[in-house]
């Protein structure tokens, strides 16, 4: 009996062993993560070799990779005029070049990040491939910068080319040279350059033919031609060996110096290795029509790619010529026209066809007449809870500015969503009062229309302080193009105190009265700009706040930036960032001293600002 359960208790010991260890785990549990990339084991033909013929090459790693974007991420030069054959199989990447081989030419295929492995997508970053039909390989090197022009924002995933007709039509009709691209810093670094005189461009390559040819492609040039050199510089280490060895070669004391050598070490320099360029769309010189349509049923509007000083002719083709009556407002740049529509009964039509002849522009100027469908669609409304009288406008709305935190130096600003008159200007059918203890006392004021079409107006006056005024409006002061007029309103308003108020004051170290200084925010929006007509210049009335500020060299004195132009050799006006942000209290004057050559112009913008453009 004693040995039956002895043979029992054994059993049930083993079993509990094996549950105990199949419980440990829900099966194997592997090792650390792979975070190695691919590593390249041989190259047919070898990586530099000359005298090449082929157009194959096949690169071999020690594990089963991919290629990944070629397209976007892999780069050769001299750029391609057909796209290579680039591979993945097993651990192989083969390249079949399709262009006809150049003589005594250096080839680099540059592969980005192209190459990974197939398990965790480890990135072989920055692996080059070069190659040589001639004797020897081109080594010299060009690096620099690309930012924005208007920003100084880094600009990535640029073309930066280079070229060696150094004539002003090869930028504009032949492929680059030898080509990189920007990376997240806007930084890049052409390879393999020969001896020579070049011309650096940069190129966002719509087209992708490695040449500026459509006008709204992003491009940057220099200024200048650079000539790459290579400066090698030779130093010596001595090392010392310590060490005292007996006749059967045994270590016996190492404290003791028995032999110095000496190691020579060689260090290239490229230059330049500096070169910054100014990326900026030329202003558009071709003229079209970029579209139409009918937002609302009593306007019609049209949109052009710039200005023109001839105005587009109308011909109506399903309504008669009589009936198509409007009122014809003009953006403040004259690309943008709005149709107000006189006649109601043009509102009920869903449909208006019109015949329109317009100056057209591209490399020659010619007119163009275009079929326009003007449709309106009617918005989504839940019609069954909506009510007639909630449709039904029985006045015109005025909207306003007024607040009870007014600011003291702005205008009251009185604005209608179609095209109003004023109806008389005078003060019997307007009132602005001032309230002075306890009395609203009226004081003088003057309605200013500020548009042709009447749907902006202002009311200039020298505000005080943290007082209360009241402007009161009669009804029928204004009436709209369709007849509606204005009811009686009454708006209140109360201005800030100055203790509400922080004042800046720049003094410019460098003063050339072309300066136009910009106060931005943390998203590069200009609140106040002023033109610098003296070393100092005074901001008031500004918001409590931490702010930024920039500079522009107003070269044509328009008051605004201008964009550059590359057959007129003309780059964008300069920009500059005050290095610093500044910090703006209540009832507080701060004053800086800005010096724009005191900061690299790479290093001016601050970091808070600094956002990659795409």
């Amino acid at each position: 009996m004693k040995q039956v359960f002895k043979i029992f208790i054994l059993v049930a010991f083993c079993i509990l062993t094996i549950f105990g260890c199949a419980n440990r785990g829900s099966g194997p549990q592997g090792g650390p993560k792979d975070t190695t990339p691919p590593q390249l084991l041989k190259c047919t033909p070898e990586n530099g070799s000359t005298n090449v013929s082929t157009n194959k090459i096949q690169l071999t790693f020690d594990e089963i990779v991919l290629v990944q974007s070629t397209f976007e991420k892999v780069l050769i030069s001299p750029p391609q005029t057909s796209m290579a054959v680039i591979k993945a199989s097993g651990h192989k990447v083969n390249v079949e070049l399709q262009d006809t081989l150049k003589p005594n030419t250096t080839y680099t295929i540059d592969f980005t990040t192209a190459i990974v492995d197939n398990n965790e997508r480890n990135e072989l970053d920055g692996f080059t491939f070069s190659f040589a039909t001639g004797d020897f390989i081109d080594t010299l090197k060009l690096s620099g910068t690309i930012v924005d022009a208007e920003t100084l924002t880094p600009m990535p995933n640029l073309i930066v080319g280079i070229h060696s007709n150094l004539h002003d039509t090869a930028f504009i009709s032949l492929p680059f040279d030898r080509i990189t691209k920007t990376n997240d810093e806007g930084k890049f670094t052409i390879n393999n350059i020969r001896e020579g005189e070049y011309n650096v461009f940069a190129l966002a390559d719509i087209g992708n033919n490695y040449y500026f040819d459509i006008p709204t492609e992003q491009i940057a040039f220099s200024d200048s031609t650079y000539t790459p050199t290579c400066t090698t510089k030779i130093t010596y280490d001595t090392i010392s060996h310590y060490a005292v060895i007996d006749s059967i070669n045994n270590i016996v004391d190492s404290t003791q110096i028995i032999i110095d050598s000496i190691v020579t070490k060689y260090h290239s320099t490229y230059a330049p290795d500096d070169v910054i360029l100014f990326a900026f769309i030329e202003k558009n010189t071709r003229q079209y029509l970029v579209k139409s349509d009918r937002k609302e049923r009593h306007k019609l509007t049209l949109e052009f790619a710039m200005q023109s000083d001839t105005l587009p002719t109308l011909k109506p083709l399903n309504i008669e010529d009589s009936a198509f009556t409007y009122l014809l407002q003009t953006s403040i740049n004259k690309d943008t026209l709005t149709y107000w529509l006189t006649d109601t009964l043009l509102w009920t039509k869903d449909t208006i066809s019109v015949e329109m002849t317009y100056e057209k522009r591209d490399d020659s100027i010619y007119w163009q007449t275009d079929t326009i469908n003007f449709v309106y669609r009617e918005p989504r409304t839940n019609k069954k809870n909506q009510k007639e009288e909630d449709v039904q406008v029985l006045h015109q709305t005025i909207k306003t500015n007024t607040s009870t935190s007014f600011d003291v130096y702005m205008p009251i600003e009185i604005s209608f969503d179609i095209p109003t008159n004023l109806t008389e200007n005078d003060t019997t059918s307007y009132l602005l009062q001032e309230k002075i203890d306890t009395n609203w006392i009226t004081i003088p004021a003057s309605i200013e229309k500020t548009d042709s079409m009447g749907l902006h107006y202002k009311i200039w006056h020298e505000w005080k302080p943290a007082t209360e005024y009241q402007l009161t409006l009669d009804s029928a002061l204004f009436t709209s193009f369709i007849g509606l007029a204005t009811k009686e309103e009454v708006f209140k308003i109360k201005t800030k105190s100055l203790e509400e108020y922080s004042v800046l004051i720049f003094e410019l170290s460098k003063y050339t009265g072309k300066e136009v200084i910009q106060i931005i925010t943390k998203d590069d929006k200009v609140i106040k700009q002023l033109p610098a007509t003296e070393q100092k210049i005074k901001f008031e009335h500004i918001k409590p706040d931490t702010y930024y500020a920039r500079l522009f060299i107003d070269e044509n004195g328009n008051g605004k930036w201008d964009t550059g132009n590359y057959k007129e050799k003309r780059q964008a006006e300069k920009i500059y960032y005050y290095p610093y942000d500044i910090e703006l209290r209540a009832f507080w004057d701060v004053e800086e001293v800005w010096n724009v050559d005191e900061v690299p112009i790479l290093e001016q913008k601050p970091k808070e600002l600094i956002k990659t453009k795409k």
